[in-house]
């Protein structure tokens, strides 16, 4: 008589089901952590790139930063696509891989938004004008695409806000071309210090 193979019964298949969905529910958190550090190291990677390219251009251009915005448009001859060449022409570079193409406002292709501070001057600044280089905002996340980061209160009515995109806070990158995460409350605080360029 021949046997019958095994099987799992109901109760066992349902047991099985219960472990997996509870390894799955342990596990979860320590995935999408991981995966957000992860996301954390390439944006940082990506804005020191974007602070180095800023000063290159500048070197090349009489230690001038490039014009944050020249009227022509969110993507013709801002201060993005003049240091493109020093990054590689790679625009992807100047897009956090956290924030969300669709959540980009017209047809803007990053999120790292120029100091408003050098970004909104019409003139190109002088990098010898910060005087205060490693607490002084180069480039920093924002929150809707604009070619400028600045403060959220700050003197400007259509605003590139610096937006917390990581955990409370987001990347800048500072004028002597370091980078670091930084929290919306230190970016904001003291009278917008990070963003000023000739700071007491």
């Amino acid at each position: 008589m021949a046997r019958q193979p095994n099987a799992f019964t109901l109760i066992e298949l349902l047991v099985v089901i219960g472990i997996i969905a509870l390894l799955l529910a342990l596990l979860t958190p320590a995935v999408g952590k991981a995966r957000d550090r992860g996301l954390r190291v390439v944006c940082l990677s990506q804005m020191q790139q974007v602070a180095a390219g800023l000063v290159l251009y500048a070197r090349e251009n009489d230690n001038r930063t490039p014009k944050g915005y020249t009227g022509k448009g969110w993507t013709n001859d801002t201060w993005r696509e003049n240091i493109l060449p020093h990054i590689g022409n790679e625009k992807k570079v100047l897009l956090c891989p956290v924030m969300k193409k669709k959540l980009l406002r017209g047809n803007s292709f990053a999120n790292y938004g120029i100091n408003a501070y050098i970004g909104e001057s019409p003139q190109q600044i002088y990098l010898s004008q910060a005087r205060h280089p490693a607490q002084t905002f180069a480039v920093s996340e924002n929150n809707d695409g604009d070619w400028v980061a600045e403060p959220q209160n700050g003197p400007w009515s259509d605003p590139g806000w610096f937006y917390p995109h990581h955990n409370e806070g987001a990347m800048a990158a500072f004028l002597d071309g370091h980078g670091r995460w930084v929290s919306t409350v230190e970016a904001h605080q003291n009278n917008f210090y990070l963003f000023l360029l000739n700071k007491p």
